[in-house]
């Protein structure tokens, strides 16, 4: 069984699941074997209805670093709140349930964050592939703040939410992702979060 290895990890990655069992344990795999081994892993799961929950609770016996959370279904943006208000990472490292990290996303993430202290916000490329895991299509973005920030203004090509790498404490402060908004929670926090500090893209596919 994996530990922590400080009381307080560098990261919370961060998952919200609902009726989630086809790709679920595929997704938290890519997490548990990141080379980079100092994070908790909160997994919420909105009132699912299939064997969701069961099968993250059976993850969470394995790995010690997965904390479980069960709500009643309440929609993404509030399961995310959750999870952030839990989270005692200094970065928020979000993943969907039926995406995949890359092995070294949270190393590469985490030191390039270590490198850049104006940063509120790092994301990444992105690999698309289909159910048999071929490959698609990639996908890559500006990587500096101006660029950025004018592509989310003009809803034009802007870092997929699962690659999003975001500083806990300053996304509490804003009040995280605002419920009332619906598929497009995700921009809204990213609008509100280029006000406190500055954005980033890795251009290599991490997710």
């Amino acid at each position: 069984m994996t530990k922590l290895i400080n009381t307080e990890p560098n990261i919370t990655v961060l998952m919200s699941c609902f009726n989630a069992t086809k790709w679920l344990n595929e997704a938290v795999n890519s997490v548990i074997n990141q080379t980079y081994k100092d994070f908790e892993f909160i997994i919420v799961d909105d009132g699912s209805t299939d064997d969701t929950l069961k099968l993250i609770k059976d993850l969470s016996a394995i790995d010690s670093r997965i904390v479980v959370i069960a709500k009643h279904n309440t929609g993404l943006a509030d399961s995310l709140n959750i999870g952030i208000q839990q989270a005692r990472g200094q970065w928020v490292a979000r993943l969907d349930a039926d995406d995949l990290c890359e092995p070294t996303r949270l190393e590469k993430q985490i030191a390039y964050a270590h490198q850049h202290s104006d940063l509120v916000f790092i994301g990444s490329g992105l690999v698309k592939i289909n159910a048999n895991g071929h490959l698609l299509r990639s996908y890559r973005y500006p990587t500096y703040h101006a660029s950025l920030l004018d592509n989310l203004r003009n809803l034009q090509r802007f870092p997929p939410h699962s690659s999003a790498f975001y500083r806990t404490q300053v996304v509490r402060a804003i009040g995280g992702y605002r419920v009332r908004i619906r598929r497009a929670e995700d921009w809204d926090l990213w609008l509100r979060l280029s006000e406190i500090g500055n954005f980033a893209c890795m251009p290599e596919p991490l997710v």
